[in-house]
């Protein structure tokens, strides 16, 4: 901007020409040519453009093509010290529309729960009227969207809109289904800027993916993770399994220790299993997922605790610590796996 162009509009390949604030600079382009910008007559007051040229020619718009200035050369400048009307007429102008490449926009989900229970419904929407919107489920041939989908089952859909021709990109989205007689209660409150979800976020089949911002993660600050399953009645359990994060630069530690607890009956967990173990106050530069997995080898419970110990204050290596900052927790997806048939 200085050197009196700027790219206001990326897409559109051309750089509007404003008065440079510089008397002459040179651009080392990479294909080793060079593109130069000088003034002729500089002086504080002269801050308005009589006339300019490129490479030696009238220039009478007020924008350059981007390959003019790949191309190497020379833009030069007379200024005035009064406003003037050069690059003022239309023709003169940049547009200020594009009317090639039109993008058909994708459609979205305005209505229906990524994770469910019994059922749910899914209204899908589009903020441009005309288009027409297709979808398929699990693979299926795409058909139009007219109304409402209904799905029962643990679904993925694909949308995408058409209008005169031009399709949108495919909007992939994963429908999962909780067991309806599964709940969850939360004895430690979650930060409500990483709830994921909610209070069924540990239950609700969807895994958080490296990236804490993905929203799948809950977090707890400075506080024990306490969470306890009820599965609705007594079952046999194989396995009990939940995952931690780890993201040291972004304050997110794993516990110290996971304890698991199991029971018939909420107010005496009688079985505590050996608990697991983390180092979790080591270095290190890896984000990554670690699991706490507990066998219960067909032993039989309704109700499972888990119980995550926070770190609490951060080591004294960690950039946090003279800040007296503090670790999170960041769980998702306490899986109960029975034995199989």
């Amino acid at each position: 901007s200085a050197m009196g162009f700027y790219p206001v509009t990326p897409a559109s390949n051309q750089y509007i020409v404003g008065c440079p604030m510089v008397d002459k600079a040179s651009i080392n382009l990479e294909n080793g040519k060079s593109f130069t910008v000088q003034v002729s007559n500089p002086a504080p007051e002269n801050k308005y453009i009589d006339s300019a040229s490129l490479n030696g020619e009238e220039l009478n718009r007020s924008y350059l093509w981007h390959e003019e200035i790949t191309a190497g050369g020379t833009l030069s400048f007379e200024l005035s010290a009064t406003p003037t009307a050069w690059g003022t007429q239309d023709t003169e102008i940049p547009v200020t529309s594009i009317e090639e490449h039109l993008i058909t926009t994708a459609p979205y989900i305005e209505y229906g729960k990524i994770a469910f229970k019994d059922s749910t419904a899914v209204r899908l929407a589009n903020v441009d009227p005309a288009v027409t919107t297709y979808y398929r489920v699990n693979d299926q041939d795409y058909q139009e969207y007219t109304e409402p989908l209904a799905l029962f089952e643990p679904a993925s859909l694909e949308t995408y809109s058409e209008r005169d021709g031009v399709k949108s990109a495919v909007v992939k989205t994963e429908f999962f289904k909780i067991d309806p007689d599964r709940s969850i209660t939360l004895e430690a409150q979650y930060a409500n800027q990483y709830n994921g979800g909610g209070p069924q976020a540990l239950i609700d089949g969807m895994k958080g993916a490296r990236d804490f911002r993905t929203g799948a993660w809950q977090g707890y600050q400075n506080t024990d993770l306490v969470a306890i399953v009820d599965l609705g009645r007594v079952k046999p359990i194989d396995s009990i399994k939940i995952n931690f994060l780890q993201d040291q630069r972004s304050w997110i530690f794993l516990p110290t220790q996971v304890e698991c607890y199991v029971s018939a009956n909420p107010r005496n967990f009688y079985k505590n299993l050996p608990p697991h173990y983390f180092d979790s106050a080591e270095p290190s530069e890896e984000i990554s997922i670690h699991p706490a997995q507990f066998s219960m080898s067909g032993y039989s419970a309704r109700y499972i605790k888990i119980v995550a110990k926070n770190l609490g204050p951060l080591p004294q290596w960690h950039l946090g610590y003279p800040h007296k900052g503090t670790a999170w927790i960041f769980a998702d997806e306490i899986e109960i796996t029975q034995p199989t048939e």
